[in-house]
């Protein structure tokens, strides 16, 4: 899982800089008519929307999605899902716009049940315990296994064990990766027992 979001990080390089040499940034607001908008839905690619959201950059993700004429509920080949990009960057904006524009309580569903092809939910690519909580309040199901029958609190369990094999304890101080991990475990364990 951490392989493929290295594969976004590394595709989202190329496309954030295709989207420099037409004057596009981070901006989430673009107007549609204007030349810049025009070029870069030029230079929108089947990679684009993943990375879109992933960035948080909704307004591309929006254009992408037009222009591909894709669903919200669109995978890649690896069964990588939009909401999944969006939690594993906790993109509360996009996650939150995904959700909303569902036009029916089962595609909300669909969306939030997808699994890629290891069986890894949104939930068990949720970035920060900030986007783990926004994904249960949404309903999401805190009990779903993926295909190592590991819930997401399980894996992220088993992720924080193999990340302090290889951490030194002065890095774990600063690690922001490494604090979001051990945030999302604790939020995580609530749910398992209310009590904590």
């Amino acid at each position: 899982r951490q392989q493929q979001r290295y594969q976004y990080t590394s595709s989202f390089a190329q496309l954030k800089n295709n989207m420099a040499s037409f004057g596009m940034g981070r901006s989430t607001v673009a107007a549609a008519s204007s030349p810049t908008a025009a070029a870069a839905a030029s230079s929108i690619d089947s990679s684009t929307p993943w990375v879109a959201a992933a960035d948080g950059n909704l307004s591309l993700l929006q254009t992408s999605l037009e222009t591909l004429q894709l669903p919200l509920t669109a995978a890649d080949q690896n069964g990588y899902t939009l909401l999944q990009a969006a939690a594993s960057y906790s993109h509360r904006v996009i996650m939150e716009w995904l959700l909303s524009s569902c036009t029916t309580p089962e595609q909300k569903m669909q969306l939030l049940q997808a699994v890629d092809q290891e069986g890894d939910s949104c939930l068990h690519y949720a970035g920060t315990r900030q986007a783990a909580q926004f994904l249960m309040e949404q309903g999401m199901d805190a009990t779903m296994k993926n295909a190592e029958g590991k819930t997401a609190l399980e894996s992220k369990r088993a992720e924080l064990e193999d990340t302090m094999q290889e951490e030194d304890e002065e890095d774990e101080e600063g690690d922001e990766d490494l604090i979001n991990l051990k945030g999302i475990i604790e939020y995580l364990a609530t749910l398992e027992n209310p009590a904590q």
